[in-house]
């Protein structure tokens, strides 16, 4: 292993100096910074899903403050077993705050909205729940993810353009 990178192990405490020839603790010290990596790739993979979410939410905001979906509930799903509460009741405010949306705004039938479904996000929800009884659902629940994200963005996209639409015309 290169100086450069046992030094970084160093500074990240990862390793010590006196098994800096082990090769047991170099081994180590690279698994430990294989899953920095990957834990660091997973939260920002998270804090851009969410970010989606937050967007979508104030995106769709109703007059009504009580029926938008609180920034406390999305960004709370951050919280390991919290999110599993955090998730349903996301999705159940999403779902709730949407139809209150294209009611107040006059734009159900609008053929340029895509009309919201969590179906994405119930997958994602079942498959996280799953995953701690087997080991590789947590690919539905990937899959659900990722459907979600890119429903939401698209439902987003078209409800600012409606709202452009309407505005100008």
């Amino acid at each position: 292993m290169s100086k450069n990178v046992l030094k970084m192990l160093m500074l990240l405490g990862l390793s010590s100096p006196m098994f800096a020839s082990d090769d047991a603790a170099n081994a180590l010290g690279m698994v430990s910074v294989m899953m920095l990596f990957f834990f660091l790739l997973w939260l920002t993979v998270n804090v851009l899903f969410l970010l989606t979410q937050s967007k979508f939410a104030k995106s769709m905001a109703t007059s009504n403050e009580q029926k938008n979906t609180s920034a406390v509930w999305i960004w709370t799903q951050l919280i390991p077993l919290w999110a599993f509460i955090a998730i349903p009741v996301t999705l159940m405010k999403l779902n709730e705050q949407f139809k209150l949306y294209m009611v107040e705004n006059d734009l159900n039938g609008n053929p340029m909205v895509k009309e919201y479904n969590n179906t994405w996000g119930w997958v994602w929800f079942g498959g996280s729940v799953l995953s701690l009884i087997i080991p590789f659902a947590g690919l539905i629940g990937l899959v659900g993810v990722i459907g979600f994200w890119i429903h939401i963005s698209g439902v987003k996209n078209s409800l600012v353009l409606a709202k452009q639409t309407k505005i100008q015309g």
